[in-house]
């Protein structure tokens, strides 16, 4: 089951923001009935007025954004035929929103259509999980755990051993089993191929890539001397140390201490046996041929990035920024309550972005770059960032601002936190094409750094959510993520460290 995002951008009458925000706080929660609507994760609404230096001409706009299973379109349609009621209540006042409401279904469809500003950069947490697979997971973990207390405590040991632990597993089976509500739950649910497979696919194309740069220079290097391939291995791997902790490598040590004590290994045995000096041979002749196809565009696009870095340092020196925004009291007492309700909390930030199109289409290039690159790191987390469920980046108002939006774990110091300390450079390469971002050196360096300024910066930007809608408002990425391995951990046989992990988890 794939997930769609429905983004609706729709400008509100002249003077009737106001009006449109005091109606929405008085919804509340309700109004919306979600229940038909069964694959709907998020959904909120907020109004996005002028904060932050918006441009002059801009004029407050309505969102409208939700995350949900299947296509757009069926969720359109069901959107419009069980809330229609609701939908007219929120876009009344919005322009261009037909008179007649949803008594025409087709022109609100298209309204909806015509306004979607889609998102350049989407992250998932749990992709291809439906809400309904979730929420029986839920069931299942919460079913599971009460069996496991009852059946330990009649067995009359607390810590089993493992004889006793299967025997303890293939009764909580059976239980399972019984409960018609858990139909089906003790089947390993679907893994699509690219979330699971995808990581440990990157990790060998790191280990080879790094055994043929090591095949290719460490002889060439070391001049086949058996001291020169030591010296040679040893600078190689300082060098993979260093592009490591400057993220330019993926930081795989196994791999790369793996490719290149081979190739250091082969090297040496080439003075020895003709045959591996053949094979090194070949393998020379192979890797100029690949040269040719692939390091030199490759190199090619690393000069172009480079230039293209420094052109950026060049337009942050000559730039001339307004202050950074500082602490405002009035709209931290706003914000503030509504993020201590529920496990989850929604941030929606609008930033404006700086004046060219060079930073423009330097902004649409790094949300690109994540967008294709968001799978390589490991289930549930983007960049080391493990409390997003739902988050992306959208460039609108004709491509002068970009709009925010993430449903996150806990509180909002601590996620912020987490993007300074897991995710910095990705984090400054994105919001430092925008304007009164704290200075950042080079696109990834700096900004968000500065933890003070960067919190200021993002509260001077967030917008209040006046209408949310949670689907599994008391769960985290960790509990999600742990309520399918329980499921998967049940659906097959186990040896002794599969039951120490399950019963761990529960």
């Amino acid at each position: 089951m794939k997930h769609g995002i429905l983004t609706v951008v729709a400008p509100i009458a002249q003077g009737q923001d106001d009006i449109v925000r005091q109606r929405l706080l008085t919804m509340g929660n309700g109004g919306l009935p979600t229940a038909p609507l069964i694959g709907l994760h998020f959904a909120s609404v907020s109004v996005l007025g002028r904060y932050l230096d918006a441009p002059d001409d801009f004029t407050p706009q309505l969102l409208f954004e939700a995350s949900f299973d299947g296509p757009r379109e069926d969720f359109i349609d069901d959107l419009v035929s069980t809330g229609g009621m609701w939908l007219d209540t929120v876009f009344q006042d919005c322009e261009g929103y037909p008179p007649q409401g949803t008594q025409i279904p087709q022109l609100v469809k298209n309204y909806l259509f015509t306004h979607d500003a889609g998102a350049d950069c989407v992250y998932i947490a749990y992709p291809y999980r439906s809400v309904g697979q979730i929420q029986q997971e839920h069931q299942l973990r919460d079913t599971v755990a009460r069996l496991d207390y009852d059946d330990r405590a009649m067995f009359g040991l607390r810590h089993l051993p493992p004889p006793m632990k299967r025997s303890l597993v293939s009764l909580i089976r059976r239980q399972v089993a019984a409960i018609p509500e858990l139909c089906g739950a003790l089947t390993p649910p679907e893994r699509p191929f690219v979330t699971t497979y995808w990581p440990a696919i990157a990790d060998g194309l790191i280990g080879i890539l790094a055994t043929l740069i090591a095949l290719a220079a460490i002889p060439k290097l070391a001049g086949f001397s058996a001291s020169g391939v030591y010296a040679t291995t040893f600078v190689l791997f300082i060098l993979s140390i260093v592009l490591s902790l400057l993220a330019v490598w993926r930081p795989r040590w196994k791999h790369t201490a793996t490719g290149l004590l081979l190739a250091a290994a082969l090297t040496i045995a080439a003075k020895r046996f003709e045959t591996v000096a053949m094979f090194l041979q070949l393998m020379d002749r192979v890797l100029a041929g690949l040269g040719v196809v692939l390091v030199v565009p490759v190199i090619a696009l690393i000069c172009v990035v480079i230039v293209w870095i420094l052109f950026v340092e060049a337009h942050e020196w000559f730039d001339t920024e307004p202050p950074l925004p500082s602490w405002n009291a009035r709209r931290e007492d706003i914000l503030r309550p509504a993020e201590r309700l529920d496990a989850q909390n929604l941030l929606i930030g609008l930033n404006r972005i700086k004046a060219g199109w060079f930073r423009l289409l330097t902004l649409r290039f790094v949300l690109w770059t994540i967008h294709a690159l968001k799978y390589l790191d490991k289930a549930g987390a983007l960049a080391g960032v493990s409390s997003i469920h739902f988050a992306r980046w959208t460039i609108i108002d004709r491509g002068r601002q970009l709009l925010f939006i993430s449903h996150y774990d806990g509180d909002w110091d601590a996620y912020l936190g987490d993007f300074v300390e897991e995710a910095s450079m990705g984090m400054t390469a994105i919001w430092s094409n925008c304007t009164r971002f704290p200075r950042s050196w080079f696109l990834f360096f700096g900004g968000t750094r500065d933890q003070r300024a960067f919190k200021a910066y993002a509260r001077a930007s967030q917008h209040q959510t006046l209408w949310v809608y949670r689907a599994y408002p008391q769960l985290t990425v960790s509990n999600i993520e742990n309520h399918t391995a329980i499921r998967e951990a049940l659906g097959r046989p186990l040896e002794a460290a599969g039951l120490e992990d399950l019963l761990r988890r529960l």
